[in-house]
């Protein structure tokens, strides 16, 4: 305990000085940038920065020689930046902290150290409960940690569920039972004390076979723990296999309270009967009323492989035995793959009932015409997909429910880009329906937008705005059989909009084959971006146009400069890069080519009750360069509370290859250079560690990780007023290609 007293008193003595040296420096409205040091034995201190409900925050370094080469350490700090404990490895390669750490709802964290080493069982791991308030001092050891026994254990290798009662659930997914391989293990543990000892089938739920991997849903669309709203919670092993049948797969249901442990079997799992039927391989669908939703698109129905199931389970106790018609939607024709779809899968609504994709499904000898289907929440749906329970196409590859998107009135919006109309091939189509009883039948023109013209692609995106109605992109929309420019529509979240999209019901683009998106504001209003878009004279082609649109009503008439917010010079191209909706309901823009021929780059700031219009400028926008390179070139991050963060990367042509984070206030526009007051730069050697950041809303506190050189920066944006926010109107400046 002499080494961690030592390392405490330096680490107050380095924070007495910053903060005397710097308190003088600091602006009005903004505290003093604080530089916490690494202690001694640090190597790249502040790999992994996170605060905790309480204000005080955890700085990793998984390569700490503290005690032993690579041994790791993990600090807490308070909210002011005095060290409070160190957790440390004390062998060589333990890499603690090196699996991340998990927040509990309760504020308490967790150190994943799937490489640590158990005497001579190398990597092993190790999974370390840490109260959030005193922290936890000393050594990785199974006195104070959940720790594999063999080598390749593990243990939190696949990484740690939260639950939200304030328990929390540790995945082993290459956990050893004896000589089996990767059998897998899922331990539950008291977020209030953690868990201690070797992994075991008495403490956690474990499978017996190589290769069962419990706790991995072996699928890129699959979960591998998933806490439920009730507190309990759900463990998908896929590759989970039943005897001889081979990754049959099983889901298997956990009370919150107290876990669940012993062998998955039949008696406490769903599962499958044939080989590769992967049960729980395409996700979880948790409800909001506690229950969810198992789909299997790999599930045999009989001899019909990925015939596809999703299966209803009350949350409350789950559900055990076989995958059937029984007590799942299921498909009858190989490859229906119920439940899957190439942008969508199943869906919980906001009213507790859901909806399932299914675009592979086949009405009889008509293939892929693609089917959604609505379930009740209370009860769930089951039996064969059909006409009478979905939402179907009727012509060869329609592809019915290739994306779905739930509305936040409960209701849902499927689209179908690839469906035909009459003898209009690819027209496509977006349909709106009631999230209390679904819809049935054919796609038509009197239930659905639908396009016109072949390859119109009418629902290539649905985005759903937050007073509940939703918007349409079709960007490969034509009118009159000319190019294609693309079209923007709203949808009614109430009744649905229907009919042929057109120019008298939608935003249409001016630029053929434009594929800009659609953001949506927190406040219910939206964002058409049209990175392609050129002025009138198409003298500046590919400037690009970033247009604000009230979600409350429908919009119509031509994206143009009157309206949007545009680019300056040619192949600018604004609106390339993500436009970032603030939790505030305002929003921004970034310009990293902004200034061409020499980028300096440009963020602007909208109001996102009315918008912004005009030109991208220096009177309008917060400016570069940061650094010698463009600023928020390597994006913008919003935060919880409104404000946001602008990361600027080193050029490939900047000497210095400094990454700068820069704090900025969310409620109103920065007007000028960037602010260095609230920026944190930091060495981004090559090949080396970037910097990392994490951030305190209640405190309006940034944290930036600065691994490369051992230190942690801190600065807080005070609720004052900045010098720099402006607060006279915005000027609007229109730029023309010649003189009126």
């Amino acid at each position: 305990m002499g080494q961690d007293r030592i390392i405490r008193r330096a680490a107050r003595i380095a924070l007495q000085r910053l903060v005397f040296l710097g308190a003088a420096a600091a602006p009005n409205g903004y505290a003093a940038p604080v530089d916490i040091a690494g202690p001694p034995g640090s190597v790249a201190f502040g790999i992994n920065v996170v605060v905790l409900p309480n204000g005080n925050f955890v700085v990793t370094d998984h390569k700490a020689n503290l005690t032993a080469q690579n041994a790791g350490a993990v600090h807490l700090y308070t909210p002011a930046g005095v060290l409070i404990s160190t957790l440390r490895g004390d062998k060589p390669d333990d890499f603690v902290g090196g699996g991340g750490i998990v927040v509990l709802k309760n504020g308490n964290f967790v150190v994943l150290s799937p490489g640590w080493n158990n005497a001579t069982s190398l990597r092993a791991g190790a999974a370390t409960w840490v109260d959030g308030v005193r922290g936890l001092s000393g050594t990785v050891s199974s006195d104070n940690s959940l720790v594999g026994t063999q080598t390749d254990d593990n243990v939190g290798s696949h990484g740690a569920t939260p639950l939200t009662n304030g328990n929390y659930v540790v995945i082993s997914s290459r956990w050893k039972n004896g000589d089996a391989e990767s059998a897998g293990a899922v331990t539950w543990a008291d977020g209030r004390s953690g868990a201690s000892g070797a992994v075991s089938g008495s403490n956690s739920l474990i499978g017996t076979a190589p290769y069962d991997s419990v706790g991995d849903g072996d699928w890129p669309q699959s979960d591998h723990v998933v806490a439920l709203s009730n507190g309990n919670y759900v463990v998908v092993s896929s590759r989970w296999s039943n005897g001889s049948a081979n990754a049959v797969g099983a889901v298997t249901w956990g009370d919150g309270n107290v876990g669940v442990h012993g062998e998955v079997s039949t008696s406490n799992s769903l599962v499958g009967t044939r080989e590769n039927d992967k049960i729980g391989s395409h996700g979880i669908a948790v409800l909001t009323n506690g229950n969810y939703v198992v789909t299997s698109a790999f599930w045999h129905n009989g001899e019909m492989g990925d015939a596809g199931a999703a299966t209803w389970v009350d949350g409350r106790r789950g559900l055990s035995g076989a995958v059937s018609p029984l007590n799942s939607l299921v498909g009858t024709t190989g490859g229906d793959a119920v439940g899957y779809a190439q942008y969508a899968r199943t869906t919980a609504l906001d009213n507790g009932n859901y909806v399932v994709p299914s675009t592979g499904w086949s009405n009889g000898a008509v293939r892929y015409v693609g089917a959604v289907t609505w379930g009740d929440g209370t009860h769930g749906v089951s039996g064969p997909i059909s006409a009478r329970n979905s939402l179907v196409g009727t012509t060869d590859h329609d592809g019915v429910g290739e994306r779905l998107v739930a509305l936040a009135n409960g209701n849902y919006v499927t689209s179908s880009s690839t469906w035909t109309n009459g003898n209009v091939q690819l027209a496509g189509a977006a349909t709106w329906a009631d999230g209390r009883t679904g819809l049935t039948g054919p796609v038509t023109t009197e239930n659905s937008l639908v396009g016109v013209r072949g390859a119109d692609f009418v629902g290539t995106e649905i985005v759903a705005l937050g007073n509940g109605n939703y918007v349409v992109s079709s960007p490969n929309w034509s009118e009159d059989d000319a190019s294609a420019r693309g079209a923007v529509t709203w949808g009614d979240g109430k009744i649905g909009t229907t009919g042929p999209v057109s120019t008298r019901n939608s935003v249409v683009k001016t630029v053929q084959s434009d594929r800009g998106g659609i953001v949506a504001l927190t406040n219910g209003n939206y964002v058409v971006v049209s990175p392609r878009w050129s002025d009138d004279y198409d003298s500046r082609p590919d400037a690009g146009a970033v247009m604000w649109v009230d979600g409350s009503a429908p919009t119509t008439g031509e994206l143009s400069a009157d309206k949007a917010l545009v680019g300056v010079h040619s192949l600018e191209q604004l609106g390339s890069e993500p436009v970032i909706a603030l939790r505030n309901g305002n929003y921004l823009v970034s310009s990293p080519a902004w200034g061409m021929p020499s980028p300096i780059g440009a963020v602007t700031w909208a109001n996102g009750r009315s918008g912004l219009s005009g030109v991208v400028s220096s009177t309008n926008s917060m400016t570069g360069p940061m650094a010698e390179s463009p600023l928020g070139n390597n994006g913008l991050v919003p935060l919880g509370d409104g404000n946001y963060l602008v990361l600027t990367a080193p050029s490939i042509a900047s000497p210095t290859q400094i990454a700068t984070v820069t704090l900025v206030d969310g409620a109103r526009p920065t007007i000028g250079s960037a602010p260095v007051e609230t920026s944190i730069r930091g060495i981004v050697p090559f090949n080396g560690p970037k910097p990392t950041y994490a951030y305190d809303p209640s405190r309006r506190t940034l944290l930036v990780g600065r691994p490369s050189e051992n230190i942690v920066s801190k600065t807080t944006l005070k609720s004052s007023a900045h010098p720099r926010h402006s607060e006279r109107p915005i000027p609007t400046i229109l730029l023309h290609s010649r003189p009126r």
